[in-house]
């Protein structure tokens, strides 16, 4: 569940990228949306943002449930895997917050982010992102 999730994320963090590539990894069943391309979302932003929105919740789902086993990763393991969902968590609000951003720029945490929460799960101190 956690691999669907983060590569979920990158699907939709990639959807201009893949554009170029002529590739489409996003279903678009129930939404009037006819291509996932920018020209499109311009044509119709309330319906491209409520989709983007919805993806983000599959999303959600499916690392809510990934969440559940972590438990079960050897500590020495489960730091860089919580650190990592961490920052596709991170990657997937700032996309929530404007769905456009995928057309701007790819969606990536800063390295002192990366760094900072890393040492916080090393120390204990930190909780995985709350979904």
């Amino acid at each position: 569940m956690l691999g669907r999730a983060m590569q979920y994320i990158n699907f939709i963090r990639d959807i201009a990228e893949d554009n170029g590539l002529g590739r489409r990894y996003l279903p678009l069943l129930d939404t009037p949306l006819e291509a996932l391309s920018e020209k499109e979302a311009k044509k119709n932003p309330e319906a491209f943002s409520a989709f983007i929105r919805r993806e983000i919740e599959r999303y959600q789902g499916w690392q809510k449930e990934a969440a559940k086993g972590y438990s079960y990763i050897p500590r020495r393991y489960r730091i860089p895997i919580m650190t990592a969902t961490d920052m596709y968590c991170w990657t997937a609000s700032q996309i929530a917050k404007d769905p456009f951003i995928v057309f701007e720029s790819q969606v990536k945490p800063p390295k002192f982010r990366i760094l900072r929460k890393g040492v916080a799960h090393l120390l204990g101190v930190a909780l995985s992102c709350s979904i």
